[in-house]
């Protein structure tokens, strides 16, 4: 979810466990957790700051609703300027992990945009995506490989 506006700073650093605003970078990634009204987790998450009033929460494929429910009501229960901008069917999210992560990843976006100097730990950043096409779809119990479509453009 995209969050924007002059209280979206606000906002998140009330329902979160962690300074999102303030002094913090923007193409910072901060990983937090969102509270609930008992002070118990709500959701485990990362807010992205992309600009002064401008924010991405990326939170678990399941919990997305559920998230967006939360923000919303908080939102509407103070009355705060602040949109929030669905996002999952405009963007992904591609976790790799383990020693050939990078090369791995480096097949289908640029080396360069993701070297530790230009793309360091806990960095957000646009990077272009560049997948030529192909499709494959394997039963359980097969190799399997990510379906894939045609598509280039620019992902957080």
């Amino acid at each position: 979810m995209d969050i924007k506006g002059s209280d979206a700073e606000r906002m998140l650093e009330y329902l979160s466990v962690a300074k999102v605003g303030g002094n913090t970078p923007e193409e910072r990634i901060i990983y937090t957790n969102f509270l609930d009204e008992d002070g118990g987790v709500h959701a485990d998450l990362t807010i992205s700051r992309l600009g002064v009033d401008s924010y991405r929460v990326v939170t678990g494929g399941a919990d997305g609703n559920r998230d967006w429910v939360h923000l919303r009501n908080y939102r509407d229960d103070l009355g705060l300027e602040a949109d929030i901008n669905i996002r999952t069917h405009d963007i992904a999210t591609l976790g790799l992990w383990g020693p050939q992560a990078k090369e791995a990843l480096g097949h289908f976006i640029d080396p360069s945009e993701i070297s530790i100097e230009n793309f360091p730990f806990v960095a957000a950043k646009y990077l272009t995506l560049n997948l030529s096409g192909g499709k494959k779809i394997d039963v359980f119990g097969e190799h399997a490989f990510p379906t894939l479509g045609k598509a280039a453009g620019k992902y957080i």
